[in-house]
């Protein structure tokens, strides 16, 4: 791998590659610090010890602070050079120099060269002229192991190019060594040798001939070369940029160490190359000569400037004189200060590069899109270069890309490998070329990067890109996250081209694609393209990929299809020469035919490319071509190399180092997969038994060769912040999927690569069996060793290396004490000082990385005082410390500041996506659910580094899209709330991943079931960690959002047309065993009006095969018993036969006349059934093994003849659960029953009045049958008893359009054109349930255990219901139009809606914990545009507010007692009277505004503020100035006690300001005058026209949307449309800052010393400023749209807060939605004590604390808006309002009202029996025994249709409101089942208060049926006892009112959803309570 300097990255140049500037010359660079250690072995130990022991640990941490990954490259670690299986072993060691130089981002080399020149080994080639030199020199050079074997050892082969001698293999040679002694003709003493002596002796004989006759100094240094020069030439002096950068040189030099030769020549050998001579008969030990030149003049002259070599900056030279034995620091002291100041100076040298080349890094990498795009256009690049146009196809192509708005994409195919992405990359250079970058081009290579083969990503991607191309102003933020919402928002993008900046986009590869989201189909990629924009898609004709089969299915016309052909004979020849030219190879003429007569085969550019590189290259020009192995397909050579480097290494080892690469989700990196060696026994077991290795660790250099001999097969790739190894191809890696990960181990390597990302052994001993080889055999004993593998914390930055840690502190206190001591020996008492503190001073920069301050302080003090002992005074203590700590204080900030810039860039991005993927497929599923879906830690870390989609998508394994075959299990059902749970939370997370503490908190509290223990419930651990997080957050109360559990569960889209029919089989089957769920299988088969059937895998969800051919809409299908055939039928008559799995189509079949309406296979009989529009019956032969397969055996006639009145056609067919009998349905409301042998008509059944849509048999029940009609009813037969139904159910509004029957819990499933699914009790024909769906469903079918329910609906989607779900609605209760105004005080909000109505709540409950109780309501005449409060009681219960109106009133409420007298302190929950109404205003009021108790500002459309004495009801003042309506207005008033300041806001874009003092004051004194709040009788106070003081303009000129001021009144805040806040002094309106928010900000609120901010995007923040914005102190993501908005202070002191802030603690932000909601958000800081949520389930109206009696001044009515003014107070009177066409009476009753109601069941009737007050539309609930609890509250609710709500619609609205403002009944379960929802009796002597909400009857409706048109019926009492009127009856006693199914008289028909003739007498005047 060639390495190119990559200069920095300006703007210019990111502009360049994000327009895909195909011409650049940048290359991706991966994070990763890889550094290579050379040094010589025996002479260096103790150094190359320092350095692994205190200084690559505190690196390696260094690199992880940097989100760097570190990787030490040593060769001589572990095992020698000469294990090595090849004898390249010079190549091996300078392409690992050369990888280390190309990739790393910090220190590339590092050499510690002494005095020894090092092992040279043997030349591997030898060029042939130089040969002949050799071969022929002198008989002496041979002397020692003979020419023959020298001569031997080398082959010339001529296909070299120049012709080379080649070294033979280690056997080759042995071999011939004992031939020739067998023969006699060769040296018999080397028949004894081993290798390493042979080698030694050939190599002396090669290097001696060399030496004598080589005269080209290039020649023979390359054959007299050592290792480490070897290292050193590639590493230094071939080095692409300056070596000076990155490489250092460690320099020892011996003093007087060739001398010691004669006296310790056994210990000098050690530190010199020597050489065995023999001199007077004696072996004796001499200098190698030779070698010491050849170091000398590497030493002194290369590694020099002299020479292309170092400067002296980068050489640390130390002179060290020699002692008995060698370097000994542990007997001289010198020696250890030598070591410790080696140490220093490498650990400075090498933390200093890496501080250099990172910065120097980041500012070349750019950003992840800079390197996502600059990865495909470099993949693109490398495919297209030297490649030369074919047939004209990049001529093809580009003129498509030069035509004028194509309209639609260019599609380029071929066989896999043929060239279409080298084709397609040479046109896109064309058109760089002609057009340079006035044109944008998004070039993806789908096989490029991990990302992009995920459809979701990739769209992202392009998203992004075009984003920055033609948006860059606008904010990322925009962008969408999940795959339906990308699948919009492409397009858009798509259109923003335009004619001068011209789109084009080029798709590479779309067969690499994975099938998640359906990728295949195909769905997602536009096939019209607006104008400007060009398309180009490169796919493989392959059909296994599916992409081109859809691609020719969905376009027409051969102009949109450019075929890439394969090559001919001439072409393979040309390429083949070419790509071994490169190489330096030649073929021999029968060599080269042979491999063309093969190639003809598979003539592709891929296969050629692959066999020039892993074949041919390897032939030699002496093999016969007829003995060569020739593979047939690039398949075949993968699988050749395979087996080559099997044989060479051993087949466990490759299995299992390839086998992890092949099972890691995105590769895996160098250190990784040494890690996960090391813990594999197997491995190192066979390792041990071959070589002793120092400790049990699997070496790098035995990779190292396996990794080049695998060659281009593996490539080095940028994934998760770090450089991992992966297939270079999917072609390369199926074919090691399907060697190397089979099904029998497949479990283990996952489960192994498991353990290594959890950590598993991280700094732990691993338990192992020693194995080592003794006389007897194996001898095996228990062990354990640490390994050294790397941890595994979530963020490096948080979980520090505790290992590096420790090295680091050793190393520096070594350093330190050494250094002290060294220098107070060496100076006097004056000079220690100064010594000491230099030489503290870099001992401690070499421990800057993990030891503390105080850690610092006490080693320094202790080395010096160890070092000094009393002479060091106090003094020079101190200044010591000082030196020290400024030093390393200042280290540390710059090199930590530096790491923890990019805080994305410190995660564990490896674990956190490696992880999840391995515990799945290694069948880990508890392990994954435990360990990481519930931990809040692992989620909020997943959502801070990857997004929250890819936290989703680790769900989607352990989530089934389809409801599984057999019941889930508890878990699962966990899981599937809690995915659905972050779908939900997604937006919100997507702006802050802080929010998910709020989110689990307040969407998960509900779903938690009272009745489980807590500490077995993940969910509920879950909701525990989320409170104890000490992120501060806004966590809202009483549930503001949607939550998960909702019916819909999930939606298959695929189909672009309406799904039309289903089809569902459960065949007995072996799922994937690593699935959770039952062993049995799905098949799922719909059928859309887009002419296709389609087959779904229903555990992921994705379309897994279409059934194409048909030319009009499918209309029915069905399957056989095992689910592998499938017959479907259109609209033109014909029906198709197809084998499901494969797609093809096995017969076509025709005889209807008109569509064929449906069909039934019959599997035992191996025919088919259908009936159509024609009115026929038709038996078709199915049988696929039969010859007459598809044809029709006979056809049955309609019962009904055909005429003018009658319709004749069949709609629906099916078969008895006997197989007996067949159903038919006509369109004339008949059901026909025939004899399935037979065909005979047997009976035909009348009742329907419209058209039969669908039928389905009663399992169990041969005689049973259930019918759906167009007339809206249902019908369950009994074939014996055919004069009528045994039941009817009635119900739907629309018709019937499917019906299907669930066995095994006796219910029926029917959907119809009203949107609505209902599921109906087959004995008591009770209606359960009513569930809701966005679309019409067009049919239906039950789920496999009778749980679920599948609908195919008409936009196109297959969506799943969850029959049992517990579906939460939020609010508690809300206004029937859009909350506009809101008030908050104390634990008190009231808020004001569009509707004209006014709540109060109360945010506690009675037992303290928050929540939202509503407290009262009252109605206003006009929409409430502002509220304002007045006074309040001493526990800051309100007493009196003011309220401002779109009619330009503003109303004066105040409480009042029961007698009538005036509020107090002690009036708490008394009703609401309207004092006094003020109009002066005419237009709206926008803005009201409280002074004082006695005055207020009102703020209008009209321009102006009017002043208002409360008391008189005169206006003061009027503020003047503003020219366009006013918006918002807020009071200023300083702490210090300055002016009284009201500002106002305006749309005119300007705010002003306006003294108001005198005004006050003259009230003040007025007030004082004035003994009684009666109004004053003479006109005091004269209206005067107050103009600003100054005015506030912001920059721009949008208007104003809101104002406020700070709590000490020193600023002014204010907000424009145009997303513009500013900041303004109140002293002189000078402005302070300005901030530009990503969205129109709407409102803003002081909080304490924060400020709470709203804007149109949804989204509240708490800021302490606006310089802060951007990173708020708490911020919360409403759903629903923000309407109206407040800020209070909760009395509540539960939340105790140790922050020093003034920000008091129970701070809330209140707002309003456009359902007329209102939610309230608790802010809590960091430092708070956990939330105690009890329950988030919103309150019921509860009894104050005292007496039953108390709440007699509770109106008993809440009223709803009757359209005219409701000034009066409310009384006990009654009142009548008409509403529609209906009439609501509102009842308000003192307490003996309420005490004469609990007495007396005569009273409850008399007071609130409908018929008593003459309305027979309204019902009350009673309750056994005729009482009525006191708190009970009643209210008739309407929709915007004028209608009551439908209790049919409530459990099918998912949890959300429609968009009607209308409320909503909760049903909410103290149980967790239905069965103990139901209680059989109430009590009705209980005490609770309850609320009744009743149903009504509609008199259109028939007799005894319910009306659609009524309100929700429920009876909620305080102990959370819910009765809904949607549940059946299960006791007699309340049986006896509509929706329920009593028992019938003799004769009487049972009716679903009527009661009987009994039941009807007392509609209207009787109550029913269902339960």
């Amino acid at each position: 791998m060639e390495r190119t300097f990559v200069a920095p990255v300006d703007e210019r140049q990111v502009l360049e590659i994000l327009n895909g500037d195909i011409r650049t010359q940048q290359e991706p660079r991966p994070r990763i610090v890889r550094l290579y250690l050379s040094s010589t072995v025996g002479d260096v130990d103790l150094e190359r010890e320092r350095l692994h022991s205190d200084v690559f640990p505190v690196l390696s941490r260094l690199s992880f602070e940097y989100g760097l990954q570190f990787h030490l490259i040593d060769l001589q670690s572990g095992v020698p050079l000469s294990l090595l299986y090849e004898h390249a072993t010079l190549e091996l060691v300078s392409q690992e120099v050369a990888l280390c130089q190309q990739l790393t981002v910090g220190p590339s080399l590092v050499t510690i060269l002494a005095q020894k020149y090092g092992r040279r080994p043997l030349p591997t080639c030898i060029p042939a002229r130089v040969w002949q030199h050799i071969a022929t020199s002198a008989d002496h050079v041979y002397a020692e192991c003979g020419r023959d074997v020298v001569t031997r050892a080398y082959r010339l082969d001529e296909n070299a190019v120049p012709p080379m001698y080649f070294l033979q293999s280690k056997e080759d040679i042995l071999s011939d060594i004992q031939e020739a002694a067998s023969d006699g003709i060769g040296e018999e003493q080397m028949v004894t040798l081993d290798w390493p002596h042979v080698e030694l002796l050939i190599g002396r004989a090669v290097r001696a001939a060399t030496a004598s006759v080589v005269k080209e100094r290039s020649a023979r240094l390359s054959l007299l070369m050592s290792l480490g020069e070897a290292e050193l030439s590639q590493g230094v002096f071939l080095c692409k940029d300056d070596p000076n950068k990155h490489v250092f040189w460690l320099k020892r030099f011996l003093i007087s160490l060739k001398q010691q030769m004669l006296k310790e020549p056994s210990v000098a050998q050690q530190y010199l190359d020597t050489i065995s001579t023999m001199r007077t008969g004696r072996q004796r030990l001499d200098i190698d000569v030779e070698a010491q030149k050849l170091l000398n003049s590497l030493r002194d002259d290369k590694m020099t400037t002299k020479y292309v070599g170092l400067e002296k900056s980068n050489i640390y030279k130390y002179d060290l004189r020699w002692i008995t034995g060698g370097v000994d620091p542990g007997q001289n002291k010198l020696h250890r200060e030598y070591l410790d100041n080696f140490t220093k100076d490498a650990l400075k040298c090498l933390v200093d590069c890496l501080h250099r080349n990172f910065a120097a890094y980041e500012q070349q990498v750019g950003d992840t899109l800079y390197q996502e795009v600059l990865c495909h256009i470099h993949d693109m690049k490398t495919k297209c270069q030297n490649v030369n146009d074919r047939h004209g196809i990049v001529d093809k192509i580009e003129r498509y890309l030069l035509s004028e708005n194509p309209g639609y994409p260019l599609v380029v195919h071929g066989s896999l490998g043929s060239g279409k992405s080298a084709m397609t990359g040479k046109a896109v250079a064309r058109l760089r070329e002609k057009f340079g970058n006035s044109v944008s081009i998004v070039l993806r290579s789908i096989e490029a990067t991990a990302s992009s083969r995920n459809v979701r990503q990739l769209l992202r991607g392009i998203c992004l890109q075009l984003h920055h191309l033609f948006c860059p102003s606008e904010p990322e933020v925009n962008i969408a996250d999940t795959y339906r919402d990308l699948l919009t928002q492409l397009p858009h993008y798509l259109s923003l081209a335009r004619p001068d900046h011209p789109l084009y986009l080029v798709l590479d590869g779309l067969d690499h694609l994975r099938p998640t989201h359906g990728a295949l189909n195909l769905e997602w990629l536009p096939l019209s393209l607006p104008a400007s924009v060009h398309m180009v898609v490169v796919t493989s004709e392959e059909p296994v990929f599916r992409c081109f089969p859809e691609l020719q299915h969905r376009l027409n016309g051969s102009e949109k299809f450019v075929e890439v052909p394969e090559l001919n004979a001439v072409e393979c020849k040309v390429l083949t020469e070419a790509m071994l030219c490169k190489h330096d190879r030649t073929l021999t003429e029968e060599q080269m035919e042979a491999f063309l007569d093969t190639a003809e085969l598979c003539a592709t550019p891929q296969f050629i490319t692959l066999s020039v590189q892993h074949v041919l290259k390897h032939w030699s020009s002496w093999q016969d071509a007829n003995d060569l192995r020739i593979p047939a397909t690039s398949r075949d050579i993968v699988f050749s190399v395979f087996e080559r480097v099997e044989r060479r290494f051993g087949w466990q080892y490759v299995n299992h180092a390839l086998g992890y690469v092949t099972a890691s989700r995105h590769g895996l990196s160098e250190p990784e997969l040494l890690d996960i060696l090391s813990c594999d026994e197997k491995i190192m077991d066979e390792l041990s038994l071959r070589v002793s290795l120092p400790r049990r660790r699997f070496p790098f250099l035995l990779w190292s060769e396996l990794r080049q001999s695998l060659g281009s097969l593996l490539v080095f790739s940028g994934v998760d912040n770090s450089c991992v190894l992966r297939w270079c191809s999917c072609l390369v890696e199926d074919a090691a999927r399907d060697r190397y990960l089979t099904r029998a181990v497949k479990r283990d390597r996952h489960s192994a690569l498991a353990d290594f990302f959890l950590g598993k052994w991280s700094g732990k001993a691993k338990p192992f069996r020693c194995k080592q080889r003794v006389e007897d055999g194996i001898l095996a004993t228990d062990s354990s060793e640490d390994r050294g593998i790397m941890l595994q914390p979530l963020c490096f930055g948080e979980s520090p290396d505790s290992v590096g840690v420790s090295a680091m502190n050793e190393a520096s206190k070594s350093a330190m004490n050494e250094a002290s001591t060294s220098a107070m020996n060496e100076a006097n008492r004056s000079a220690i000082q100064e010594a000491s503190v230099s030489a503290m001073t870099e001992a401690s920069k070499s421990a800057l990385y993990g030891t503390s301050t105080s850690a610092m302080k006490g080693t320094s003090t202790s080395a010096m005082y160890e070092a000094s002992g009393s002479e060091l005074n106090k003094v020079s203590t101190s200044a010591m410390h000082e030196a020290c700590m400024s030093a390393v204080n200042e280290t540390t900030a710059n090199a930590m500041d530096k790491a923890r810039a990019s805080e994305s860039k410190r995660y564990n991005l490896r674990k956190l996506n490696e992880l999840p993927y391995q515990l799945v497929e290694s069948g880990r599923l508890e392990e994954i659910r435990r360990s990481l879906l519930s931990d809040y830690s692992w989620m909020l870390t997943k959502i801070r580094a990857c997004g929250v989609a890819a936290l989703i998508a680790d769900f989607d394994p352990l989530v089934p899209s389809l409801p599984q075959v057999m019941e889930e299990c508890h878990v699962s059902e966990e899981l599937r709330l809690l995915r659905d749970t972050l779908l939900l939370a997604s937006p919100s997370l997507r702006q802050n991943s802080e929010h998910l503490s709020a989110e689990l908190l307040t969407r998960l509290l509900p779903l938690v079931r009272n009745d489980q223990a807590h500490e077995r419930s993940r969910l509920h651990n879950l909701i525990k960690a989320s409170r104890d997080t000490t992120v501060s957050s806004l966590t809202p109360l009483a549930c503001p959002f949607r939550t998960a559990g909702q019916h819909v569960m999930s939606k298959l889209r695929s189909h672009s047309q309406a799904v039309t029919c289903l089809a569902l089989k459960v065949v007995p089957g072996s799922r994937d065993p690593l699935q959770c769920g039952a062993y049995q299988s799905l098949v799922l088969v719909s059928g859309s009006n887009d002419r296709t059937a389609r087959y779904w895998d229903p555990f992921s969800g994705d379309m897994e095969q279409m059934l194409e051919g048909h030319q009009s809409p499918v209309t029915c299908l069905d399957l056989d018993k095992t689910g592998e055939l499938c017959v479907t039928g259109d609209e033109q008559g014909v029906l198709r036969v197809w084998t499901v799995k494969t797609g093809v189509c096995e017969a076509v079949m025709t005889g209807h006349s008109g569509r064929v309406n449906d069909l039934c296979v019959l599997s035992h009989s191996h025919r088919t059934v259908s009936v159509g529009q024609d009115g026929t019956v038709r038996f078709w032969n199915t049988d696929l093994v039969s010859s007459g397969l598809g044809k029709e055996l006979f056809k049955l006639e309609s019962p009904v003849q055909a005429s003018s009145n009658h319709d004749n056609s069949l709609h629906s067919i099916v078969l008895s659960c006997d197989e007996s009998r067949l159903y038919t349905g006509g369109a004339s409301g008949e059901v026909a029953v025939w004899g399935q042998l037979s065909g005979e008509l047997q009976t035909v059944l009348q009742f329907h009045t419209a058209a039969v849509s669908g039928l389905a048999a009663v399992t169990g029940r041969p005689n049973q049958v259930v019918s759906g009609s167009h007339d809206r009813a249902i019908a369950l037969w009994d074939t014996s008893r055919p004069q009528r139904p045994i039941t009817i159910f009635r119900g739907h509004t629309a018709p019937v359009s499917g019906v299907t029957v669930d066995d095994s819990r006796h219910r029926i499933f029917s959907c119809a054109l009203d949107s609505t699914v209902r599921v109906w009790d087959i004995s008591t024909a009770a209606k359960l349930l009513v569930v809701t769906v966005d679309y019409q469903p067009l049919a239906v079918l039950k789920g496999v255990n009778g749980r679920y329910a599948l609908t195919a609906l008409s936009d196109g989607t297959v969506t799943a219901l969850d029959l049992d779900a517990d579906p939460y609605c939020s609010a508690p209760r809300c206004h029937r139009g859009r909350t506009t105004a809101l008030v908050a005080q104390g634990n008190t909000v009231i808020s004001g809606s569009q509707d004209g109505g006014v709540f109060e709540r109360s945010l506690l409950h009675d037992g303290g914990g928050y929540g939202e109780t509503v407290r009262s309501s009252l109605n206003c005449d006009s929409p409430v545009r502002a509220l304002s409060l007045l006074s309040h009681s001493g526990d800051d219960e309100p007493l009196a507010f003011l309220s401002a109106h779109a009619s330009g009133k503003m109303h004066h409420w105040q409480r009042v007692k029961t007698d009538g007298a005036a509020p107090d302190t002690t009036t708490k929950h008394a009703a609401w009277t309207n004092v006094r109404t003020f109009i002066k205003h005419r237009k709206p009021v926008n803005a009201l505004l409280q002074l004082q108790a006695r005055v207020a500002v009102t703020s209008s459309d009209d321009s102006t503020s009017l002043i208002w004495d409360i008391w008189s009801g005169q206006v003061l003042s009027r503020l003047i100035g503003h020219r366009a309506p006013l918006t918002a207005s807020a009071l200023c008033r300083p702490n210090n006690g300055g002016i009284t300041l009201v500002v106002t806001a305006s749309k005119d874009g300007t705010a002003n300001a306006y003294d108001i003092t005198a005004t006050l004051d003259d009230v003040i004194n007025e007030s004082s005058a004035t003994s009684s709040q009666s109004s004053p009788t003479a006109e005091h106070l004269v209206i005067a026209d107050v103009r600003p003081v100054f005015q506030l303009r912001p920059v721009h000129s949008s208007p104003l949307s809101a104002v406020t001021a700070s709590a000490d009144g020193t600023s002014i805040f204010t907000a424009t449309t145009g997303g513009e806040l500013s900041s303004w002094s109140s002293t002189d309106g000078s402005p302070l800052h300005s901030h530009t928010c990503q969205f129109p900000v709407t409102f803003l609120c002081p909080l304490g010393d924060l400020l709470a901010i709203g804007d149109t995007q949804t989204c509240i923040k708490v800021c302490r400023s606006l310089a802060t914005l951007e990173d708020p102190v708490a911020s919360v993501m409403p759903e629903d749209g923000i309407t109206a908005f407040t800020c209070g202070q909760s009395s509540d002191g539960s939340s105790s807060s140790s922050s020093s802030s003034s920000s008091a603690s129970g701070s809330f932000v209140a707002w309003g939605n456009k359902h007329g909601q209102v939610h309230c958000a608790l802010l809590r800081h960091g430092n708070e004590a956990p939330l105690q949520l009890e329950c988030i389930r919103p309150a019921r109206p509860t009894q104050p604390a005292g007496s039953s009696t108390a709440l007699s001044a509770i109106p008993i009515t809440s009223f709803a808006s009757t359209g005219t003014s409701s000034n009066a107070p409310l009384t006990s009177s009654d009142a009548t309002s008409s509403v529609g066409r209906q009439t609501v009476h509102q009842h308000a009753v003192d307490a003996s009202q309420l005490n004469q109601l609990q007495r007396s069941p005569a009273a409850t009737t008399a007071m609130v029996d409908p018929a008593a007050n003459r309305s027979p539309r309204s019902k009350v609930a009673q309750a056994p025994g005729g009482t009525v609890s006191p708190a009970s509250a009643f209210r008739i609710h309407r929709d915007h249709r004028g209608d009551y709500d439908d209790d049919d619609d409530v459990d099918g609205r998912d949890g959300q409101e429609a968009s009607t403002p209308c409320d909503y009944v909760h049903k909410q379960y103290a149980g967790s089942s239905r069965s103990n929802r139901v209680p059989s009796t109430l009590d009705a002597t209980r005490a609770e208060p309850a609320v009744m909400t009743m149903s009504s009857r509609d008199e259109d409706a028939e007799p005894g049926e319910s009306t659609p048109h009524h309100c929700n019926a429920a009876i909620s009492s305080a102990n959370d006892d819910v009765i809904s009127a949607d549940k059946p009856p299960t006791d007699k006693a309340f049986a006896d009112g509509p929706g329920c199914s009593p028992e019938l008289n003799p004769g009487d028909e049972k009716r679903g959803g009527e009661a009987g003739p009994a039941a009807n007498q007392h509609a209207g005047s009787k109550a029913c309570i269902l339960l």
